[in-house]
């Protein structure tokens, strides 16, 4: 608004005129707005009046420096900045926010007895005879049994059978509930048992007692045993009974429980073990519980998507899988592999490479120790080390196919480092000429055993390696597969192999390879993703189709069953 423009509509005008359209409420008060600072050296209010005002549409100026006004919030007008006061003010919702409010506007609203924030009483919440603000619904509780609204002060808050439950105090007083002597929480009367004349929730009773067979009493855990008898039955009974009645019974030392028949026991390093025992160390194939994968081991404080779970397959007598789950059942399960034979599968829980290293003196102890019990791997026909990688550690699934493709570019390097050529259940496939996305996608599609593994929805599994109980082959392992996914991670057209080699346990493992082997490894090998995106001629095209028959009719005259190509 222009100077001339405030300065012919102030002409004439008054304040106190203005004052008076104000009380008499013939001004739409809800305009104002600040003038152009242009318009005047101590600015200006513009006010524009309603259609009902005396100047209808126009507009009028007013000095701001007199704040004889303020906006009142409830009611909607102007008052006289003398009437106004700002209080904490909550509506409809839990926000509160501090307001101004005329002094006669203040007299329609209430205090909230709880929070002391004002609210209008139509959104007023009703709890224990109190009206309180929206905002106070955060200081109540549903009781859960007359799941009505009450005050928190007002609750008796108690875990009950394993659940925790606010009661209010008119429902506390109904309820029949009763102390664990063991763990402190309210049960229910049916949930209770009494027993050396304490009060006991059942899941603690059952965690310290256990039912005597022989004279159907309750005894503690630590005085029963449990014995095996010649019919393959067994019997809870008390360790007094077992000894005055079955002096010969013989204790397993892994389970602690007894048998009447050696020939159910065998002695390893002058310790016996039943075969019960040895069959529930090692368990069935993928019969470990998957759940328990989510359980992942990391590093303190790091930050990473990035997991190894290994499989390392060895044969040998099963009793040594007890010595895996009695040691090292943190880290590692045992499952049987009818591809090996005698012998069984260690399985680790998904690992970071950072906590691998902090924990190698454990992994080498176990790896060690079980080549001096005489298991074996490396020195086998059939025992492989599969390495399974999270696929959240890929970035997307170019990454994969990338990591899929080098795999196979380095095919000659990879069966050097992997202690073993191309095989039936690790089959490389071919990726030759330029590297195509196309190219991968239909060496990728060759089936189950294949060189990298894609049929898992959590897990890319690379299945080229020979197994091993070398901590140090174990380590370099790990190292040459987190240096892959880096490097199918970065979008770089070129990765030489020579620069895969890095590591703390890797360029050891490869010097060796190379100085006491002989074997050549091609530093200079390159895969060169520039064509990634490019299309595939057609004679190349009829090469992978005559790769793919090749492969099936391979498959088909040793197993006798077509692959899935």
């Amino acid at each position: 608004m222009k100077r001339s423009e405030v300065r012919d509509l102030m002409e004439g005008i008054r304040l106190s005129q203005i004052d008076e359209w104000v009380e008499k409420e013939h001004i739409s008060m809800r305009s104002l707005q600040p003038c152009d600072e242009t318009a005047s050296d101590n600015a200006h209010i513009v006010v524009q009046t309603a259609i009902f005002g005396p100047f209808g549409n126009q507009s009028i100026g007013y000095d701001p420096h007199l704040n004889k006004y303020m906006w009142c919030l409830i009611n909607n007008r102007y008052y006289p900045a003398n009437q106004i006061i700002g209080v904490m003010y909550s509506e409809r919702s839990s926000f509160i926010s501090k307001v101004n409010v005329s002094t006669e506007a203040l007299e329609t609203l209430n205090l909230c007895p709880v929070t002391n924030v004002y609210f209008q009483q139509e959104y007023g919440l009703e709890v224990d005879g109190l009206l309180l603000a929206p905002s106070a619904v955060k200081e109540t509780f549903r009781c859960s049994m007359c799941g009505e609204r009450h005050l928190k002060s007002n609750a008796q808050e108690v875990v009950v059978n394993g659940e925790v439950h606010r009661y209010c105090n008119s429902c506390w007083r109904k309820q029949e509930l009763m102390s664990c002597c063991e763990c402190g929480e309210y049960h229910t009367k049916e949930d209770m048992k009494m027993i050396e004349g304490k009060v006991m929730c059942s899941r603690c009773f059952n965690a310290k007692y256990v039912k005597d067979e022989i004279n159907g009493s309750y005894i503690r855990r630590e005085n029963s045993a449990v014995l095996h008898q010649y019919s393959g039955d067994s019997k809870v009974m008390s360790l007094d009974y077992l000894k005055e009645h079955y002096p010969a019974a013989i204790r397993c030392d892994y389970s602690g429980e007894y048998f009447l028949s050696s020939s159910d026991l065998i002695t390893v390093e002058g310790k016996k073990y039943s075969r019960k025992a040895i069959r529930d160390a090692v368990g069935g194939y993928h019969s470990y519980n998957r759940s328990n994968y989510s359980y992942k081991l990391a590093a303190p404080y790091e930050n990473t998507n990035l997991y190894f779970g290994t499989e390392i397959e060895c044969q040998g007598d099963s009793v040594n899988a007890l010595y895996v789950q009695q040691n090292f059942g943190d880290l590692f399960h045992c499952e049987r592999d009818g591809s090996i034979g005698e012998g069984f599968e260690i399985i680790s829980q998904p690992m970071t490479y950072k906590f691998m290293r902090n924990n190698y003196s454990r992994i080498s102890t176990m790896l060690t120790t079980l080549a001096q019990k005489g298991m074996k791997s490396h020195d086998t026909t059939v025992c492989g080390l599969h390495v399974h990688i999270s696929r959240e550690a890929f970035k997307d699934e170019k990454a994969i196919d990338r990591f899929n493709a080098m795999v196979t570019v380095f095919k000659k390097n990879m069966e050097v480092l992997a202690r073993r050529k191309d095989g039936h259940y690790y089959r490389y496939g071919v990726i030759d000429g330029v590297i195509t996305r196309q190219k991968i996608k239909d060496k990728a599609s060759m089936g189950h055993g294949v060189s990298v593994n894609l049929a898992n929805r959590t897990t890319v599994e690379i299945r080229v390696f020979r197994g091993t109980l070398n901590p140090k082959t174990y380590m370099a392992t790990i190292e040459l597969v987190k240096n892959l996914v880096e490097a199918a991670n970065d979008d770089r057209d070129v990765v030489v192999f020579g620069e895969l080699l890095n590591g703390q346990y890797l360029p050891d493992y490869v010097s060796q390879r190379v100085l006491k082997y002989h074997q050549t490894i091609d530093t200079k090998a390159q895969a060169d993703f520039s064509h990634y995106d490019g299309e595939m001629t057609q004679a190349e095209n009829d090469e992978i189709d005559e790769l793919l028959a090749e492969a099936a009719a391979a498959s088909m005259e040793s197993t006798g069953e077509a692959a899935c190509v």
